[in-house]
């Protein structure tokens, strides 16, 4: 399939009108979106530029942004008007094209609207080709002419090669800018036009060896000849470097698991925009279209989908929160949506990797359990009866207590071990609850769930030979040989 790709930024102008062609999810006249220029079915030269015009309105909110694709490629995102961009000519293919506009408001309608539009060339633009679907060669031309070494990537760089060529081409390749093409040769020598002018005389090194050539371009369309000494020549024509655009980027619909202090939101990375994705995640603000420059997550560098975990939010408060991604371009945001925090903190909540299991006196901070059991049952201790100094039973000494066991008993397979190395939605600070912390999970056991009727390990220690541990069917805290299987369930303190 042919790649079109733009240059963003260059000259806008709008004026607002109605609308051509409709989708809107917020009513018959929400919103509306009319694509004024070019005209649908509009005929246009390769060598001409495309000057796309967007009339948008709303009846139900402010215009947040229009983007513009080609192909399906993304164009620009706008997000003032004039929402109006240039397509240069330089990107262009022959052939037929749809330019898609789709713009949102803030009342979280959409629209968008589509035309078509024919590109045509000169008829004696280039030599009558043979011509290839962009990516394939005959298998019985790989051993005789040129042929693609190196596939396509983000290195910027094609790569092709040929034993003894014969008459060929290869036409409509896309490659990243700045780009450079690199060609081996071997047995013959051979004369290089670039563009129809004569770059250089190849002469290659001896049969049996390879000579590499490497040539620089800048963005644009170029053509290819060579003409070795018997008269044989191959043709490659319209490689073209085009340079790589913003990324693509949608907000997950809905924010879940809202709490007073966080929240559960995401995206998808649809499109890298031929550069790789440096990183990807979601920023909010109490203000209006949030950008990295406010608070954000980073959730990953590759493409797809990914979950986000808002985090140091304020109690009964309005956010504005949209996905984001960056390449080597920029960076490009999703649609944005809005959330409102609960006022209080409650037992039950689902929030910072878990389940709120206990609030202190302050009513800001508490214990969170994990949302289920780590194991259904493991020994306390690693093999061997030993003091490890892990005494506190409070509230607030689970985790002292889980790094004395830890730091004493080395690696192996054993409670506290097992919540010491536990990392859920990227949080990673989890221990092995106290004897009084454990008691409040028991405690708050129906509202946190998952919990079975079994006996639970503390990382409270009673002596070398036992530690304290607590019965989910009556409560009942007892002490036990740290050989004894018990269940767990990790904590940490927020």
């Amino acid at each position: 399939m042919k790649k079109v790709f733009f240059l963003l930024g260059l000259a806008m102008i709008i004026a607002l009108g109605g609308c051509k062609k409709e989708k809107a999810t917020g009513g018959d006249e929400a919103l509306s979106c009319e694509i004024t220029s070019p005209k649908d079915g509009a005929e246009f030269s390769i060598t001409e530029d495309i000057i796309v015009t967007v009339e948008t309105k709303s009846a139900t909110g402010t215009i947040v942004a229009v983007t513009v694709y080609f192909d399906d490629l993304l164009c620009a995102t706008v997000t003032e008007a004039p929402y109006t961009l240039t397509i240069l000519s330089e990107f262009l293919t022959i052939g037929t094209h749809t330019i898609k506009a789709e713009v949102f408001d803030n009342s979280a309608a959409q629209a968008e609207a589509s035309i078509t539009v024919n590109i045509v060339g000169a008829a004696d633009e280039s030599p009558d080709f043979v011509t290839f679907a962009d990516g394939e060669i005959p298998d019985s031309w790989k051993t005789n002419t040129w042929v693609v070494d190196v596939a396509l990537g983000y290195d910027d760089n094609y790569s092709l090669r040929s034993d003894n060529p014969i008459s060929a081409v290869l036409t409509n390749k896309t490659l990243n800018t700045p780009g450079y093409v690199e060609f081996y040769t071997r047995g013959e020598e051979f004369d290089l036009y670039i563009d129809g002018e004569t770059a250089q005389a190849l002469s290659s090194a001896p049969a049996g060896n390879w000579t590499k050539w490497i040539y620089d371009f800048k963005k644009g369309r170029h053509s290819f000849r060579w003409e070795n000494t018997y008269g044989s020549v191959v043709y490659l024509d319209a490689i073209k470097f085009a340079a790589a655009e913003l990324p693509k980027v949608t907000t997950n619909a809905t924010v879940t698991d809202i709490s007073a202090i966080s929240a559960t939101s995401g995206g998808n990375v649809t499109n890298n925009g031929n550069s790789p994705v440096t990183a990807r995640g979601v920023c909010w603000s109490t203000s209006e279209n949030p950008t990295i420059e406010d608070e954000k997550t980073i959730d990953g560098s590759e493409t797809g989908s990914f979950t986000s975990h808002i985090t140091g939010l304020e109690r009964s408060t309005m956010y504005y929160v949209r996905a984001y991604v960056t390449n080597g371009v920029g960076t490009t945001y999703g649609e944005q949506i809005t959330f409102i925090t609960n006022s209080t903190i409650a037992i039950g909540d689902k929030c910072l990797g878990g389940i709120i299991a206990y609030i202190d006196d302050t009513g800001e901070h508490g214990l969170i359990a994990a949302p289920s059991d780590q194991s259904t049952g493991i020994r306390w201790y690693n093999g061997s009866y030993i003091t490890t100094g892990a005494t506190g039973t409070a509230i607030g000494t689970g985790k002292s207590n889980t790094d004395k066991i830890v730091q004493v008993q080395g690696n192996g397979n054993y409670a506290a071990k097992l919540c010491d190395d536990l990392v859920i939605d990227g949080y990673g600070d989890w221990y092995l609850p106290s004897k009084g912390e454990l008691n409040e999970l028991y405690k708050n056991r129906d509202v946190i769930g998952g919990f079975g009727t079994s006996y639970y390990w503390s990382s409270s220690e009673y002596t070398n030979y036992e530690a304290w541990c607590q019965y989910f069917g009556s409560g009942r805290q007892d002490e036990s040989s740290k050989g004894n299987t018990w269940k767990v369930r990790a904590v940490r303190a927020f």
